[in-house]
This record gives structure tokens, sequence and C-alpha cells, in this order.
């Protein structure tokens, strides 16, 4: 509650006494309605005799910054805990609560959660405009009445059955944690709301591999476990290959989603992760021969398509699968997960093909929604893919510039002009960036990663430029898959050696998702 209406604050009564009309301590139905409650106890009498549903008197959470808004969850959002009537306190973080101790489990959460939100303040303009972003994308969230109090297929007692029982305390712990806030903050999803991920608590219960990755997804959001997630890794790697070697496991849902969840945390740690696509990619085949299809699983695989991208992976240590080519092209709209046209992203699913800088180069971008923003960041990436198709044409000794259209010969611009477009956008951007969304500024990393690996073309004042421009837009925050990035460049800038040659030697895969 606000101060204003704090009685201890010993405000003269009035001289006449207004009449109620709305009630601040009563049920949720009556404070929506803006409607002086009874306060009867389970369900109030107001709403009764008036046929509607009391809402009772439970917390709620609701969206605000939270332990997940820096790191590599960076522009998402954790719950805040809205109290019920007669509870101390306006909201706090969940996973805490009024008895927590710095010594117990939850105390330790809540102070974790305390320290990443200090930690994450500062950061000049271009922060505010991430926040302005984040603001803008937590008001299109509704609020999520708190596990306890529903009867959805995420309730607590559609999850109470005998996997997530048999976990161990430190376990149950975590898992307890992902239902409140864990399973939010991954399911937060792109602008328009979507995350492979938005069902995961559902599907959790009917497969141990997935229970395994989401416990180590949690983990990974206490710095001060650390030492145990090696551990939690192995053991999530193991139950997915068991699953992807079981006929009638592959065929769920629930395992493809651990497998993407699997890779993702994977890729944010800067492990070797294109590995995991190849157990996806099994079941794929599995699921293509059975005729198994669902409703979510063409959404989940064009997300596993969009991870095998040959051009956003460097240092790749497996070979391209080609998913996205054999399995997702031809769709019409956007990718949910990324946002980018479909018509793009099959552009690069055939990066290595002779007429691919010529498609990138007439690709005009089309349909609702388009933003100048998004078209500037779509352009980026266009002039990103040719310089990225020309390196791989260069090695295959196609001629440099030179592309065979449907009906004659043109010559594309060269690889220094394509240079100074894409940094003169990324300027421009830099220099306004109140309408960077999270969303779309993980879409920056790739044309920007792309135009740093032309050493060559480079002046000093530009790559000090990129330097700039990922100590302002890609924080040295712990995230370490942002900053892996510059720090291959500033090892082409330095050796003249390629940034896939560096990878390999670093044996890291760096994913520019």
């Amino acid at each position: 509650m606000s101060a204003a209406l704090d009685t201890s604050r010993g405000a003269k009564p009035a001289t006449r006494k207004p009449k109620a009309t709305r009630s601040r301590n009563g049920c949720w139905t009556c404070r929506s309605r803006k409607k002086k409650c009874d306060e009867t106890h389970p369900e109030c009498m107001q709403c009764l005799n008036k046929g509607l549903k009391c809402e009772g008197y439970e917390a709620r959470l609701k969206w605000g910054n939270g332990v997940a808004s820096r790191g590599y969850l960076k522009g998402m959002n954790c719950p805040i805990m809205v109290m019920g009537p007669g509870e101390n306190g306006n909201m706090r973080k969940v996973g805490g609560s009024s008895k927590d101790s710095p010594d117990s489990e939850a105390g330790r959460v809540a102070a974790a959660a305390a320290a990443a939100e200090a930690a994450g303040g500062g950061g000049g303009g271009r922060a505010r405009a991430r926040a302005r972003g984040v603001k803008r994308r937590t008001e299109s969230q509704t609020e999520v009445e708190d596990s306890s109090a529903d009867g959805s297929p995420q309730s607590a007692a559609s999850l109470s059955s005998s996997l997530s029982s048999s976990l161990g305390s430190f376990d149950q712990e975590l898992f307890r944690e992902f239902k409140q806030w864990g399973s939010q903050c991954l399911s937060m999803g792109s602008d328009n709301g979507y995350s492979p991920f938005g069902e995961v608590l559902s599907y959790c219960e009917e497969s141990e591999s997935l229970m395994a990755n989401c416990l180590m997804f949690q983990l990974s959001l206490h710095p001060e476990y650390n030492e145990r997630h090696e551990a939690y890794y192995a053991e999530a790697l193991r139950l997915f290959r068991q699953d992807v070697c079981d006929h009638a496991r592959s065929l769920k849902d629930a395992t493809l989603i651990a497998g993407i969840l699997l890779s993702s945390i994977g890729m944010q740690n800067c492990k070797s992760w294109t590995m995991h696509l190849n157990g996806l990619y099994t079941i794929l085949q599995h699921r293509k021969v059975a005729q198994n299809q669902t409703p979510i699983a063409s959404e989940l695989i064009s997300t596993i398509g969009f991870l095998d991208l040959p051009s956003h992976i460097v240092g790749r240590q497996t070979p391209t699968l080609n998913i996205w080519r054999d399995y997702c092209r031809g769709k019409t709209g956007r990718e949910p997960s990324s946002g980018i046209p479909y018509s793009l992203l099959d552009i690069f699913s055939m990066i290595s093909e002779p007429n691919a800088e010529w498609r990138f180069w007439t690709w005009i971008p089309e349909g609702p929604g388009r933003t100048t923003f998004s078209d500037m960041v779509w352009e980026m990436t266009r002039l990103a893919g040719i310089i990225r198709a020309r390196g791989d044409h260069r090695r295959g000794g196609i001629p440099i510039g030179q592309r065979v259209s449907a009906n004659n010969e043109v010559s594309l611009p060269p690889t220094d002009a394509l240079v100074e477009r894409i940094l003169g956008q990324l300027e421009s951007l830099y220099d306004h960036p109140a309408d960077v969304t999270p969303a779309m500024l993980n879409l920056l990393l790739f044309p920007a990663f792309t135009v740093g690996t032309q050493y060559n073309l480079l002046t000093p004042k530009q790559k000090i430029f990129l330097e700039d421009f990922w100590g302002e837009f890609f924080l040295d925050d712990g995230s370490p898959h942002l900053q892996l990035p510059l720090k291959v460049l500033r090892e082409v800038w330095a050796t003249g050696k390629t940034a896939d040659q560096i990878a390999r030697d670093w044996d890291a895969e760096v994913g520019l998702f």
C-alpha cells in the first residue's frame, strides 16, 4: 500500500467519513471492481450474493525487473509478489518470505536476487533504452496467479507427481523456484511473446530429461552454486541421450524441448553445444517416418532449425545438418522466437549456394508490423549475409562479386562498401538507442560481429567504435556468450586469423543469436 494509506502516520481523521466505494484490503474481485468487500473468508459474501466468482485473497505474481534482468537472460524479467490483503509489505521477490533468513535456502535465493538487481543498475542512456524496451514488453504481460491458487496445467497440484516428489531436498527447492519464477523468466520469449519454452511446466512431469534440464537452468541463475553446474550438465546430457535412443520417448514434444534447452544453456555458457543438435536431428527423422506431428512441433522444429543455421555459428565443430533447409523453408511471416522474416532465414539456410549473394542483395522485406528500426536491422542482417556468403565462396573458389541471377550476370557491391553501410547503421543506433528493444538488441550481434571480422578493411577508429558499441549494448555483466565474440574479434585484429580458426583453437562454439 502507498504511504498515504498507512494509518500509523498519525494523520487527523476527516470530520466527515466519506462513503466507502472501493476496497483496498478485500478480495481480488472486489478490488478489481473497485467495490467495498466484506472480507469474509474464504470467499466474500459480496461476490456470492452477486453471482460472481470470488478470486480470494492469495498473493499474485506480476512482472517486474528481477534476477533475470541481467546476465545472459538480460531483457527478460522476473515476477514479483504482490501481497494479498492483510500481509506485511507491498511486494516482495518470489522465492522468499518474511521468515527468510540469510542462512536459509530461500534466504540465499532472495539475497542472490537482490544482489543481481543491485548490480544491474547504471549503464547510461543505452541502459535506459533497454529498460524502456523491457517496459514496453512487460506492459503487455497479464498478471499470473500464484501457482498454488489455480487449476491450470502449471498449478502446483498438477506438478506433484512422482517425478518431482522423488527429487532430493535441494532439487525440490530448485524445482519449487523454477515453478515460481524460473519458468517465467525462461518463457518470456521475443517481443511478440513467443518462446519455445512457453509450455515447459506442463511437460516437465512427463520427461526426466526435461526435468533435469530445468533444474540445470534454475541452478545457472545461482552464481553461488557454480561448482555444481558441471554435474547437473552431465546428468541432463545423459538423460537426453537416453531419450533420443528410446523410440517412444523420442517422439514426445518434451524431448524436443529438453534438447533445445540443453543446446541453449550450452551456448550461453560457451560450451561445445552443436553436438546436441545431432540428437534433435535424429528425433526429427524419427518423427517424420512416424508422421508424429503435434500443434507445437512445427514451432519447435523452427527453433531447432534456427539454432542450426550455418551462418550464425563460429568455430562449429560438427557438420551443418541443414535442418532449416530441409524442414522449415517456404513459410511466410516471421520466425517467432527471433522476429526475422522466414524468407530471409531461407536464404541463410542455403548460404553456401552460388546465388546466395544475389538472393541477399535482391531480398525485400514484406508483410505487416514493419518499423523503421526492424527494416534497419534486417538491412544490416542481409548485408552481413552477403559478407558471410562471400567468405564461404572465396574458400570455395567462386569469383567474388560476380553472381549469376536468373537472367543475367550482375556485379554486386564490393565488401568495403558493405562494411561502410553496416557501420553507418550501427552508428545511427549507437547515437539514437531509444527504440532498441531487448529482442531487437539480440539481432545486432550477427551484423556487428560479421563486420568486425573484416579486419583488413577497418580503420583503428572503426575498431574502437566496435569496442564502444559492445560496451554499450552488450555489457560485460557476466554474459559470457555476449563477450566471447568481442574477444574473438580482438584476436582477429591482432593475428589476422579467421574467426573460425580462433574459436576452434579455443575449443569454443560461438552462437551469434
